[in-house]
């Protein structure tokens, strides 16, 4: 369902005419033979004389009806009064046909004759090649429930004979919670999914997303941008597209798609390893910049009138516009995601990797970063003073040595030690070598000074250990952990070493096909990062073992270009998450926050781009189901066609392809689509939510039931699992726990029990 609402597309579009279907007709003939018609069919209706009139003719007199005599060229109206009258008079015309056909003439048939009695009528009165049966049946059924009441039909088009269609008042309980709902940002379908749940609660039939829909056009809502707040303020010969057709048909001879004749060395498939989609994972970065936005980060927004209180009125205000703030210079979460298709138990299951995060920070090479190691360990060795932790004194406490000075006995304060020091004695050595009293001492204070002194006392305090001394500090004091030490501070928090991130691909990789038919030979595809294509880069990864699991081009491919051993850069349309996977990573993120709108900023259920940190945990938690399986089985499948595709247009840029909206997959079910929709007692979700989103929407429901009914807020609890232990057993039990009490003679919404 479109859901815009009020702005330039909300206007239904006329029905477009037919190519050459008669052309040579004007538009006036058309409209006088086709009210011809009706008249000719109402003129059999004059023997039936209870038959009322239009209900949108303004006066009571059926003269748009009759025919004066029996010839099809004496009307009761000129042909100018005609072709003013509406369209809707010859479908009352036709309608009052049918039922008098239906009733007077087939006198009220069987409904097993139904399909005979519809094809008799429509061959009898000439109806439209368009007209269905299934109109007709349904005409028929009320007819025969008219008869059954003793009345007679009146020529109004029957509403809502399929099926029981609510229409939502406008000032009811179920439109407060749709405003708020889509005030909020939610979709169409996942407000009708939170006013579904408040009617499942009020053992009340369910609504539909059109009735929802009509209503909001009923409510007529202002929808206007969501504001900034200033913070101040295609050629085959290129090189380029050369290197994307060798890059990209290698890839197809390995994958078994392309199989040239008479192929040069890099498109032998014979001299390459094979491959298949099931054996790769696809690896790239994400980076998001945080928003600062009451708008949720939409560019539209909703509004409705309300009063003070904030119900909705329709003579009400509309509230303070939404804004978001605009900034020069705003930072950004980083991640690194991967995506894989695998087979589970002969099923093809999309699956989503740990990711890498890196936010806050800059790849660099690990050349560069080993420079800023280095830098880092001169500045700790250059230290000034015992500063901690570098400098670690191994003396026990309260521990006396023969070398210490006077000061460090117990008893023996600044102005006693000056004395002793007048009178020779220095440390405490001299003290017990001291066979007099010293001057200014009493006998007794001399005593008490030698009596605080332990008996056997050491000569000298053990060495401290100065880690600055060592050639490299961080190694000194953490040992084998001294690396992931010294990326933590100031000087390298800003940086992330790529053989950090290449190793964190490898490994997932490897755990992911741990066990499986590809355990020996997995890949990781990865486009052009320069500092992965970087030399030192590549060496590295040959002696690690990483390399032989990179998907490059091989025996020569694009060999004496800039593409040399490494992919060709600029191609989304082969990596799906460009393509259309961080789309539905974004877009999820998006519903988390609109969903946890209402909950308290410091809430840490709740999802937000405000800050990196913020950020950080909202993609991590979105990660857990999103995108789903089935969107990412859906971009990796169509890889090897967008790979055909860039290689038909000779590596040049395929307009549309790779963006999102395009995916398929294939399917063996060739049976017909459609048919019945079967209706379901439940509330469906919308999309995937994380747990943390769990009571959100009890919470929207919970305000806009007391705007309408005013009750007194208290906290709500719509259902909770609660677990309980019973013989040692642990069960979980649904308790629906009521935690409002309502004020005397007001009707409260309560959670079903």
């Amino acid at each position: 369902m479109r859901e815009t609402i009020g702005g330039k597309n909300s206007q239904p579009k006329q029905r477009r005419k037919k190519r050459g279907s008669n052309l040579d007709v004007s538009a006036r003939r058309k409209k006088r033979n086709k009210l011809k018609r009706a008249n000719s069919l109402s003129s059999s209706l004059q023997p039936f004389k209870s038959i009322p009139p239009p209900p949108s003719s303004p006066t009571p007199e059926p003269t748009l009806h009759t025919i004066s005599s029996g010839t099809d060229s004496e009307y009761s109206m000129s042909d100018d009064e005609m072709l003013e009258s509406d369209d809707e008079i010859d479908y009352y015309s036709r309608r009052i046909a049918i039922y008098y056909y239906y009733t007077q003439v087939l006198k009220y048939p069987e409904k097993s004759q139904w399909n005979e009695s519809a094809t008799i009528i429509k061959e009898s009165l000439q109806l439209p090649s368009t007209t269905r049966q299934e109109h007709l049946h349904r005409l028929f059924k009320a007819f025969d429930e008219l008869k059954a009441k003793d009345e007679e039909y009146d020529g109004k088009r029957l509403i809502n004979i399929k099926k029981d269609k609510r229409i939502i008042e406008t000032n009811s309980t179920e439109a407060q919670i749709i405003a708020d709902a889509y005030e909020d940002g939610f979709s169409i379908k996942a407000t009708t999914q939170i006013v579904n749940m408040y009617l499942l609660d009020k053992n009340i039939p369910f609504v539909t997303c059109s009735a929802v829909y009509g209503l909001i056009k009923r409510l007529n809502p202002k929808i206007s941008a969501v504001e900034k707040a200033k913070q101040g303020s295609s050629d085959p010969n290129s090189n380029w597209a050369k290197a994307r057709v060798c890059w990209i048909s290698q890839l197809l001879v390995r994958f078994g798609i392309l199989r040239p004749p008479n192929p040069p060395p890099y498109l032998d498939h014979t001299k390459m390893p094979p491959l298949s989609l099931y054996q790769i994972a696809w690896w790239d970065e994400k980076h998001r910049k945080v928003i600062v936005s009451s708008g949720l980060g939409k560019t539209t927004q909703a509004q409705f009138r309300r009063n003070a209180e904030g119900k909705l009125d329709p003579l009400g205000e509309y509230g303070d516009k939404k804004s978001t703030l605009h900034m020069k210079f705003a930072e950004e979460v980083r991640f690194c995601f991967g995506v894989a298709m695998i087979k589970n138990n002969g099923i093809d299951e999309g699956v989503r990797l740990a990711p890498f995060e890196y936010t806050g920070k800059t790849v660099v090479l690990h050349k560069k970063f080993m420079e800023l190691v280095k830098e880092e360990i001169k500045r700790v060795k250059n230290l000034p003073g015992n500063t901690a932790p570098w400098y670690i004194s191994t003396r026990p406490p309260k521990s006396v040595y023969l070398t210490d000075p006077t000061s460090f006995i117990k008893g023996v304060g600044k102005k006693k030690a000056e004395k002793l020091a007048a009178a020779g004695i220095h440390t405490v050595a001299d003290i017990l070598n001291s066979p007099t009293v010293p001057d200014d001492f009493t006998e007794r204070a001399w005593l008490s000074i030698k009596s605080s002194i332990p008996p056997s006392v050491p000569p000298s305090p053990p060495s401290p250990i100065n880690h600055k001394l060592a050639d490299n500090p961080y190694l000194s004091l953490y040992g084998d952990s001294w690396l992931s030490k010294i990326k933590t501070v100031t000087a390298l928090s800003s940086y992330c070493d790529i053989q950090d991130m290449v190793t964190h691909i490898y490994n997932e990789t490897k755990k992911l096909y741990m066990g499986s038919p590809y355990e020996k030979n997995f890949y990781f595809y990865h486009d052009a990062l320069s500092q992965m294509n970087n030399s030192d880069t590549i060496e590295w990864m040959k002696l690690q073992g990483y390399l032989k699991h990179w998907i490059l081009p091989m025996n020569g491919c694009n060999e004496g270009t800039t593409y040399d051993n490494h992919p060709v850069g600029n191609t989304p349309e082969i990596m799906p998450l460009d393509t259309s996977l961080f789309n539905d990573l974004d877009e999820a993120i998006q519903r988390h926050i609109i969903y946890t709108n209402r909950l308290d900023p410091t809430d840490p259920k709740k999802f937000s781009l405000s800050t990196p940190s913020r950020a950080s945990s909202a993609y991590r938690r979105v990660w857990e189901g999103a995108p789903s399986s089935k969107r990412i089985i859906q971009d990796i499948s169509k890889l090897t066609f967008n790979m055909s595709s860039i290689v038909q247009h000779k590596g040049c840029v395929v307009p549309g392809l790779g963006n999102r909206g395009n995916r398929f997959i294939s399917s063996t079910d060739k049976s017909k689509r459609g048919g019945k929709r079967i209706r379901y007692n439940e509330v469906k979700k919308a999309h995937w939510m994380h747990e943390d989103t769990d009571g959100c929407t009890s919470r929207l429901i919970e305000d806009a039931v007391l705007k309408v009914e005013k009750v007194e807020k208290k906290e709500y609890i719509c259902k909770k699992d609660v677990v309980e232990k019973e013989e040692g057993k642990e069960e979980v039990k649904e308790k629906v726990i009521e935690s409002q009490k309502v004020l005397e003679k007001v009707t409260k919404w309560e959670p079903q029990k």
